[in-house]
Protein backbone atom coordinates (compact mmCIF):
# COMPACT_ATOMS: atom_id res chain seq x y z
CA UNK A 1 0.00 0.00 0.00
CA UNK A 2 1.39 3.46 -1.05
CA UNK A 3 1.50 5.96 2.04
CA UNK A 4 -0.09 9.18 0.90
CA UNK A 5 1.47 11.00 3.70
CA UNK A 6 5.18 10.38 4.50
CA UNK A 7 7.62 11.90 8.08
CA UNK A 8 9.20 13.60 4.94
CA UNK A 9 5.80 15.58 4.29
CA UNK A 10 5.99 16.52 7.45
CA UNK A 11 9.84 17.76 7.13
CA UNK A 12 9.15 19.57 4.45
CA UNK A 13 6.26 21.63 6.03
CA UNK A 14 8.07 22.14 8.91
CA UNK A 15 11.18 24.04 7.52
CA UNK A 16 8.46 26.02 5.18
CA UNK A 17 6.72 27.53 8.21
CA UNK A 18 10.10 27.85 9.70
CA UNK A 19 11.49 29.82 5.89
CA UNK A 20 8.18 31.53 4.88
CA UNK A 21 5.75 31.71 7.76
CA UNK A 22 2.56 30.20 8.52
CA UNK A 23 0.64 31.99 5.85
CA UNK A 24 2.72 30.57 3.26
CA UNK A 25 1.49 27.07 4.33
CA UNK A 26 -1.89 27.85 4.80
CA UNK A 27 -2.10 29.45 1.39
CA UNK A 28 -1.70 26.09 0.04
CA UNK A 29 -5.15 24.71 0.92
CA UNK A 30 -7.09 26.60 -1.52
CA UNK A 31 -8.97 25.18 -4.37
CA UNK A 32 -8.14 28.26 -6.08
CA UNK A 33 -5.24 27.45 -8.90
CA UNK A 34 -4.14 30.73 -9.62
CA UNK A 35 -3.66 31.64 -6.01
CA UNK A 36 -1.67 28.21 -5.19
CA UNK A 37 0.80 28.83 -8.02
CA UNK A 38 0.88 32.76 -7.16
CA UNK A 39 1.98 31.64 -3.74
CA UNK A 40 4.48 29.43 -4.51
CA UNK A 41 6.36 31.76 -7.06
CA UNK A 42 6.20 34.71 -4.57
CA UNK A 43 9.58 35.52 -3.66
CA UNK A 44 8.66 39.03 -2.30
CA UNK A 45 8.46 37.62 0.86
CA UNK A 46 11.35 35.89 1.65
CA UNK A 47 14.61 35.43 -0.76
CA UNK A 48 16.09 32.57 1.02
CA UNK A 49 13.56 30.02 1.38
CA UNK A 50 14.36 28.05 -2.29
CA UNK A 51 18.08 27.64 -3.81
CA UNK A 52 16.86 28.39 -7.27
CA UNK A 53 16.96 32.02 -6.10
CA UNK A 54 21.16 31.80 -6.23
CA UNK A 55 22.08 34.03 -9.06
CA UNK A 56 24.67 30.89 -10.32
CA UNK A 57 21.83 28.22 -10.44
CA UNK A 58 19.86 30.58 -12.82
CA UNK A 59 22.52 31.53 -14.80
CA UNK A 60 23.38 27.77 -15.28
CA UNK A 61 20.00 26.77 -16.07
CA UNK A 62 19.22 29.74 -18.77
CA UNK A 63 22.10 28.42 -20.63
CA UNK A 64 21.06 24.51 -20.49
CA UNK A 65 17.63 26.06 -21.96
CA UNK A 66 18.38 28.86 -24.29
CA UNK A 67 22.44 28.60 -24.75
CA UNK A 68 22.97 31.61 -23.07
CA UNK A 69 23.25 32.75 -19.43
CA UNK A 70 21.83 35.80 -19.81
CA UNK A 71 18.45 34.99 -21.25
CA UNK A 72 15.52 33.66 -19.33
CA UNK A 73 13.08 31.00 -20.00
CA UNK A 74 10.47 33.44 -20.69
CA UNK A 75 12.62 35.41 -23.02
CA UNK A 76 13.75 32.01 -24.60
CA UNK A 77 10.32 31.25 -25.23
CA UNK A 78 8.91 34.50 -26.13
CA UNK A 79 11.44 34.88 -28.67
CA UNK A 80 11.46 30.93 -29.90
CA UNK A 81 7.50 30.19 -29.98
CA UNK A 82 5.71 33.02 -30.04
CA UNK A 83 7.20 35.76 -31.75
CA UNK A 84 5.08 35.69 -34.35
CA UNK A 85 1.69 35.17 -32.24
CA UNK A 86 -0.76 37.81 -31.38
CA UNK A 87 -2.96 37.97 -28.33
Amino acid sequence: MKRLITLDDFIDTYCKIIQRGKSFVFSKFTFNNLNRTKSAFDNTAVNSSNWWIIPKVRQRWNFLISGDEKINYKQYLVSKYLINKKN
